[in-house]
């Protein structure tokens, strides 16, 4: 972004630089928390013809040398299918239909078979003309008409045109999503929001979730990764896939420079689980004292389909709230990494969203030897312990042991302790289970640590 502070004619010339000066330091300061940090500020008088300036230009040629630094030396090559923004439609008598827009990838030639993924349906490219003269093809960055045939105009106002095949129409999506920093309260998981794709804007439901607690960034990083993240989930960045492998904690909501508040269950380390940070002090250089800094993402149910590039931008909108109160309605921004099926159980299943859980019991007995001990309490008499086996449990004293089995049929489990247990005092036997639940777990048999 260049910065342009026009009609500086209009300034007395004793003391114009140094009102110029301020109006630079004030933009500045409100820019350095954006993506427009440091960015060029040019004073300019594009048409002088006051007392202080007659006739005499000022800032124009500086102006364009900064145009000129924002040009790449050469031009990105032409790459993917072609994608066609559509801005206007109209029709021409005896020729055709003309569809006007920008190309934002690929290229395309007269004769080739363009799709309009909203309408299904197919058409070829009769001629192309560009600036009122005739070409034969286009590419990446062109601005265009493509006159096609048989297309009724008042069919389409906006929108795209593709290689066939190209855009998909999906009713779910996940998404790599941050917070709006002007948007202030609250944008909590499950609400309903309108979510704007391309032209189209639907209701949906959102669900958010990130890294687990310790796998982000420091605090005094957070500003930077944010404004990192602000590139890449704009159209010409290049976001980072979708990990389906990683494991991914349940948010309530989504959260912006302030941080997600360390979950206090995480606090008991989950032994053997790889996205933990180390115990304090390590764990609080990590989370900057109990708040996680990290990536964001949404699980996003639409209640109707939508057609729009797999790489989408999409912003969630809070247009339920009160029109009368002068604040920011955009709640969210994101971009689209993978399009699913919500109504599949097994799609959102490769999806592993969890949320800690926590059971408590007590010690029964210990075991002559000290190394195991019979525990009750922390289950019910139905409860089937075999999906608990092998998961850790910690005593009062901090002693760590694992779940072998039930003991008997009323509930009571079995706990050996490999390090030994010291009998239980009075009033200080209880011992604590904390372990993943995933939310996708559709037959509640999928927990871990």
């Amino acid at each position: 972004m260049i910065v342009v502070l026009n009609k500086v004619d209009q300034l007395p010339q004793e003391g114009r630089a140094k009102i110029i000066s301020k109006a630079k330091k004030r933009l500045s300061q409100t820019l350095n928390a954006t993506k427009f940090a440091g960015c060029a500020m040019v004073p300019t008088a594009a048409k002088p013809g006051t007392a202080y300036m007659p006739g005499q230009t000022l800032g124009i040629q500086e102006l364009i040398q900064e145009i000129v630094k924002c040009v790449p030396v050469q031009p990105a090559a032409p790459s993917g299918p072609f994608k066609f923004a559509i801005d206007h439609c109209f029709a021409i008598r005896g020729q055709g239909t003309v569809l006007t827009g920008t190309v934002l990838s690929g290229t395309a030639k007269v004769g080739d078979s363009l799709e309009l993924p909203e309408f299904k349906i197919n058409k070829k490219v009769k001629s192309m003309q560009m600036f009122k003269r005739p070409v034969l093809s286009c590419k990446q960055g062109d601005r265009v008409g493509i006159c096609v045939t048989q297309l009724d105009a008042t069919w389409v106002e906006r929108g795209i045109a593709c290689t066939p095949g190209s855009v998909p129409t999906f009713s779910g999506a996940v998404a790599a999503v941050d917070k709006i920093r002007f948007f202030v309260g609250q944008m909590p998981s499950r609400l309903k929001v309108h979510v704007t794709i391309g032209h189209q804007t639907v209701m949906g439901q959102i669900q958010f979730f990130g890294l687990p607690d310790g796998a982000g960034v420091p605090q005094s990083h957070a500003l930077h990764a944010v404004m990192a993240r602000m590139d890449l989930l704009t159209s010409q960045g290049k976001a980072q896939p979708f990990d389906t492998q990683q494991q991914y904690v349940y948010q309530d909501e989504v959260y912006g420079l302030e941080g997600r508040p360390y979950d206090p269950l995480a606090q008991h380390q989950l032994p053997g689980d790889p996205n933990q940070a180390p115990s304090t002090p390590g764990r609080a250089a990590c989370d900057g004292g109990g708040v996680h800094h990290g990536p964001q993402w949404g699980l996003l149910t639409l209640t109707q389909p939508i057609t729009a590039s797999e790489d989408a931008v999409l912003i969630g909108s809070r247009l339920d709230a009160s029109q009368e109160a002068s604040t920011c309605r955009l709640a969210f921004y994101g971009r689209v990494l993978k399009r699913l099926d919500p109504n599949d159980a097994s799609a959102l299943q490769q999806i592993k969203i969890y949320k800690l859980k926590q059971k408590r019991g007590s010690i029964d007995r210990v075991a002559p030897d000290g190394l195991a001990a019979v525990c009750k309490g922390m289950f019910k008499r139905e409860t089937d312990i075999s999906l608990f086996c092998g998961m850790k449990v910690t005593t009062a004293n901090g002693e760590v042991g694992t779940i072998e089995g039930s003991f008997g049929k009323s509930g009571k489990f079995k706990v050996q302790f490999p390090g030994g247990v010291s009998p239980p005092a009075a009033g200080d036997n209880s011992i604590q289970l904390t372990f993943k639940k995933f939310i996708f777990d559709n037959d509640k048999r999928h927990m871990g640590q």
